[in-house]
This record gives structure tokens, C-alpha cells and sequence, in this order.
């Protein structure tokens, strides 16, 4: 049981399930705290939440089926597949939780009178599958799909609230807050954060895991470019990130209290720290604490909502 969980790796589905309910409560709670959800409608999302989850933890599965191979070379020590669970248990697992998923979809679609949620959740299915098996051996590909989901997940909240026809009234609890959610602008914050962060890390990953990467023959930044140009990309990258969130929170701190912009000065914090273990090549170091700021950026409306 142990070995199943760490196969569909628990942190990375706790990281989507944060992300969906930060994007909930930061509506509902900020933007439309009027707003009193049925019990029936909290189920729905929390098992429009379940689904997405069930789906990535099938996506996790898969990826480590394809990835055997690699991972003997890259991570010996956290194999899991052929070690502890068979291959066929991993295929039948995979299929399960999907099947499952879909089967949420199809509830919610009947539900909703919308094929919206049948349609995202089997693009997504697919998506992570062509993943493992095609686009992540394939230059910048499975870097920016890998991205582009995670940074997807706020805009399928909002096509939830909009399907199920859930709006959002004027009335505010912080009204200084609008100008975030003004034509979905927190949204795209949101989303952009997410996607550059995880662009970020999944380079500084497919650094670490060079060596296996070569033996499935798969063709990325560090093989194609070698390590050293690599390293020059992402120091590109990170300088342009962090000049772009100092003038974000020299642009923010015009509007709001020291207290609200906490999260961006430890972000920005952590993004320096990155950059100085990025000099120094302490890739693993890099890869976790720009795994805490994802976690970090995630869970910064529940704060907002705390201090308002």
C-alpha cells in the first residue's frame, strides 16, 4: 500500500487539491462572501477536485511505467515499478483511476448539461499520457505541456463556477482587492506564476536526471544544448522572473498594507536563493525550494483571507 502511494506521489497531488480550493475559497470567500454553497454544490466541486486528482495520480503512474528504465540510473533507491508493484498492476491502476475520473465527468456533465467537464477531463487524460510516452522526450515539448496543466488548473475552477453558473456579486470584503479579479486578472497571475515556476523546475529536473534521460533516448534542454548552455537558459530566465516580481511588488506595495504583500517579499526571498544554488549547481536544492514556492504562491489567497 505504502509503495502505491509513493507511486502516485502524494505531494504533487496535495499541491493540485491546494490549488483548486485556494481558487475557490479566494472567490467565494474575497469576492463573494454573500454567497452561501449548498452542501450539494460542495460535493460537486469536491469531487470535480477528486477527479482532477484521480486524474494526475493515473498521469504519475504512467509516467513512472514509461520511465523504468531512467529511473534505475537516475533515482535507484525510489524505483517502484517491477521493485515492489508489477508492471500489470501499474496499467490496471492507471486505467482505474481514470476510469473513475470519467465517470465523475460524465456525472457532472449530465449534471451541469455541459460536456465541458467530460471534454477538459479527457484532455487531460490524454495529455498526460502522450506526455509520458512522446513529448517528454521531445525538445522544450514535454517541458511546456507539463507547465501549461499545471497552469491550467485555476482556469478550469473558473469554468466549473461559470458551468454551474456560480457569480460573483460586487460585494467584497476587501474591495482593494477587485483590481485582481477584474476581467480575470488574478487568474492569469495566478496561472503565470504557476507555469514559469514549474517551467523552471522541470528544466533544473531533466538537469538531475541527465544520465537516465539518455538511455530512454530522450532529447532534452541539457542533452540537446549540454548542461553548461542549460545552465545559462535558466539563469536567463531567472533573472528575467525575479527583475519581473520586483516591479510587481514595487507596483503592488502602491496598493495594499505591508502585511498583504508578505507572500512576494518571501517568494522573492526564495527565488534569490534559488539563483545563488543555480550559480553554484546544487541542482536538488534548487528543485525543492522552487517547489516550496509554488506551494507557497498557491496558498497565498488562504493568507489574504486570513488577514482580511
Amino acid at each position: 500500500m505504502w509503495a502505491f502511494i509513493k507511486l502516485i506521489r502524494p505531494i504533487n497531488t496535495l499541491i493540485l487539491f491546494l490549488c483548486m480550493y485556494s481558487t475557490r475559497f479566494f472567490y467565494l470567500n474575497l469576492i463573494n462572501p454573500s454567497y452561501k454553497s449548498a452542501l450539494f454544490e460542495r460535493i460537486d466541486f469536491f469531487l470535480f477536485v477528486f477527479a482532477t486528482v484521480l486524474i494526475l495520480a493515473g498521469g504519475n503512474i504512467i509516467n513512472d511505467y514509461f520511465d523504468v528504465k531512467a529511473d534505475q540510473i537516475n533515482k535507484p533507491d525510489k524505483v517502484i515499478i517491477n521493485k515492489y508493484i508489477k508492471q500489470r498492476f501499474a496499467i490496471l491502476s492507471h486505467w482505474t483511476l481514470n476510469g473513475l475520473a470519467l465517470g465523475i465527468g460524465i456525472y457532472l456533465s449530465i449534471k451541469s448539461r455541459s460536456f465541458s467537464f467530460l471534454f477538459v477531463f479527457l484532455l487531460a487524460i490524454n495529455l498526460l499520457w502522450f506526455y509520458s510516452v512522446r513529448f517528454k522526450r521531445r525538445l522544450w515539448v514535454g517541458n511546456i505541456v507539463v507547465s501549461l496543466l499545471l497552469a491550467c488548473i485555476p482556469f478550469i475552477c473558473l469554468m466549473y463556477f461559470n458551468v454551474f453558473e456560480i457569480h460573483f456579486q460586487s460585494e467584497t470584503k476587501a474591495k482593494e482587492l477587485l483590481y485582481l479579479v477584474e476581467n480575470n486578472r488574478f487568474i492569469v497571475l495566478f496561472s503565470m506564476f504557476a507555469f514559469f515556476i514549474n517551467l523552471l523546475r522541470e528544466i533544473i529536473k531533466d538537469v538531475i536526471d541527465t544520465e537516465g534521460d539518455k538511455k530512454i533516448k530522450a532529447i532534452t534542454l541539457p542533452i540537446f544544448y549540454g548542461i553548461n548552455k542549460t545552465k545559462k537558459i535558466l539563469i536567463i530566465f531567472f533573472i528575467i522572473g525575479i527583475i519581473l516580481q520586483i516591479f510587481f511588488v514595487f507596483w503592488i506595495s502602491k496598493e495594499f498594507q505591508f502585511l498583504f504583500n508578505l507572500p512576494f517579499y518571501f517568494i522573492l526571498f526564495l527565488k534569490l536563493m534559488c539563483f545563488i544554488f543555480l550559480l553554484i549547481s546544487k541542482w536538488k536544492s534548487c528543485s525543492f525550494l522552487l517547489k516550496t514556492v509554488l506551494i507557497i504562491g498557491i496558498l497565498s489567497p488562504f493568507y489574504w483571507l486570513m488577514i482580511f
